[in-house]
């Protein structure tokens, strides 16, 4: 019976080990990173999206190793890159223990049996790997990006711990990370804590014309496979398919993506075979009848969410490809990258979908490609990050604002503990129109119930405030009020007391008068005469100042009468003593 063949694209599928015989364009990229396992106990693999990190190390750099030096646990951040990592190893090492009795959060505590009392539960986990599978251990943190796209300072900090512990630990382990380059400068404080990160790295480049034309003359000469590309024809056909992608844009190199679902794009337009199992053969003017190639991401998503809507409506009138592409958002960050999710966690927004309906669409969203399970985590994600970008262009202004209400959020979420930075009035009101809809953690929520809490209790604080401020205000002008009526009694009463004194004084100096002229009268004095008034003034030995006043008067009018003018000088200098 004859073998069944091979169809030679993986689509937007990661190259794995077993597609040695289907991967082509990286002889060179996978020797220099073969080279640098060998100089480092760390590497970085950095690259656009779309140049095919994953599958370089993959399926690349995993068969360059015999299977006995060579023992890959790659890992996804997942919902925590530290559980996950701690998830790897306990598999790795023989037992996957139930997720509810793993302690991720002391990842560093010493075990508590006496033969490891001193040794990490890290520690711990990865020698237990080693004495089970005797190779050495290769560590890839594929999609590390994810960490600094979706992770808290927490998990950050935690995992910079784990990798630090990790490299100092007399086992033979080494770690591989991947990332897109434009996130390149999240690693700073990486760095600072681990120097040695960015000495060994290699960057993925898109596919040149050269690297194009080995993957169309290796497809071309498998004996097994499904599409043939005949000699003569191959470098004709590879320099149309480079220009046809890369159109008129002013670049050396085209994204892998872009080649793979162009390349299944013609194989459909020759065979129209859905289950490729048909032979095809392309030629160049397979490609010419292709015409422009335009978008085709944006083409593939677009043709396939109208098929699923056409298929679903007869289950449920209400599906539209609006709400198909609203669906396919929550996959997708603000930035544009891949967030994995469990469907339950968005289910509620949807609710209004039969449980039935729902499960259909997600199966028909993976059917097609656009998402895939991942089975370690247990959680649906955008099959690629190329399509994620083409999700987010078609999102609706209200779905950008719901994202950026989610990393306002995040951002404030990652600050440290001690900062205690919580939410302001302004953005809790922003927030509080999607709260339900968002997807948050644990974590987020707490940080906006903690917020509210804190808000509600600065008004209240601030009620008081004002309260106890305008209560002041009030027994303010009460005292005003009763120190002003108090001093304008005072000034009632010192002003009727001058008029007592003043009407005192007239009525002694009156009785003084009526006094002195009974005296003269008595007397039979002339009390006109100023010298007979001098005497009358001894004689009483007082010294009343109108009297004295009128004297010197009388004395200035009859400026003969000097001795009594010096008599009265000497009754002045008497009184004054």
């Amino acid at each position: 019976m004859e073998a069944a063949k091979t169809y030679p694209f993986k689509f937007l599928d990661a190259y794995s080990q077993a597609d040695k015989d289907i991967f082509f364009g990286r002889d060179e990229e996978v020797k220099m990173l073969y080279d640098m396992t060998f100089q480092s106990d760390i590497l970085l693999v950095y690259g656009g999206s779309g140049t095919g990190k994953t599958s370089l190390i993959q399926c690349g750099l995993a068969n360059k190793f015999q299977s006995y030096d060579w023992l890959a646990l790659t890992i996804r951040r997942g919902t925590d890159i530290n559980r996950s990592l701690q998830s790897s190893l306990e598999e790795a090492a023989g037992g996957v223990p139930d997720a509810s009795e793993m302690d991720f959060d002391t990842l560093f505590r010493e075990n508590e049996t006496s033969s490891e009392k001193s040794e990490s539960i890290l520690a711990s986990a990865l020698r237990k790997v080693y004495l089970n599978h005797f190779r050495p251990i290769y560590l890839i943190f594929d999609q590390f990006e994810e960490l600094y796209i979706l992770g808290s300072k927490t998990e950050k900090e935690t995992f910079i711990a784990a990798i630090q512990e990790m490299l100092a630990l007399e086992q033979p382990v080494k770690v591989i990370f991947s990332i897109r380059e434009e996130y390149l400068g999240h690693l700073y404080e990486f760095e600072k804590s681990i120097p040695q990160l960015l000495r060994k790295k290699l960057r993925v480049e898109p596919m040149n014309l050269a690297k194009v034309k080995q993957i169309i003359g290796g497809i071309g000469a498998m004996e097994d496979s499904l599409v043939r590309v005949a000699n003569e024809d191959r470098e004709t056909f590879s320099e149309m398919l480079f220009e046809k992608i890369k159109g008129e844009e002013k670049t050396i190199g085209i994204q892998l993506p872009y080649l793979q679902v162009f390349l299944d794009k013609i194989y459909m337009q020759v065979t129209s075979d859905e289950k490729r199992q048909t032979e095809a053969r392309f030629t160049p003017e397979n490609l010419q009848m292709a015409g422009d190639i335009g978008d085709v991401l944006r083409d593939f998503l677009e043709d396939r969410i109208l098929k699923i809507t056409q298929h679903l409506r007869n289950e449920n009138a209400e599906i539209t490809n609006e709400l198909l592409w609203k669906i396919l958002s929550q996959f997708v960050t603000l930035e544009g990258t891949k967030e994995p999710i469990d469907p339950a966690d968005i289910y509620d927004k949807f609710s209004f979908l039969r449980q039935t309906t729902w499960d259909n669409i997600v199966a028909a969203l993976t059917d097609n490609r656009i998402l895939k399970f991942t089975e370690r985590n247990g959680l649906y994600e955008i099959a690629h990050d190329s399509l994620a970008l083409t999700i987010a262009d078609k999102r609706s202004d209200e779905e950008i604002a719901r994202l950026e209400i989610k990393r306002l959020i995040k951002s404030h979420t990652s600050l440290s503990s001690d900062a205690s930075e919580f939410l302001s009035e302004k953005q809790l009101n922003l927030i509080e129109p999607y709260f339900q809809e968002l997807a948050l953690s644990a974590e987020e929520r707490n940080l906006v119930e903690n917020s509210r809490t804190h808000l509600a209790s600065q008004k209240r604080k601030k009620r008081m405030r004002l309260i106890l401020g305008f209560s002041a205000i009030v027994m303010a002008l009460i005292a005003m009020s009763v120190l002003a009526f108090v001093a304008y009694q005072n000034k009632i009463e010192a002003a009727n007391e001058r008029d007592a004194a003043e009407e005192a004084k007239n009525i002694a100096e009156k009785n003084l008068q009526d006094f002195l002229k009974e005296k003269a009268e008595k007397e039979t004095i002339e009390f006109n005469n100023l010298e007979s008034r001098g005497k009358i003034i001894e004689a009483v030995g007082g010294c009343p100042e109108a009297i004295m006043n009128e004297m010197q008067a009388i004395a200035k009018i009859n400026p003969d009468s000097l001795n009594m003018y010096y008599r009265i000088l000497e009754l002045e200098s008497h009184c004054n003593d």
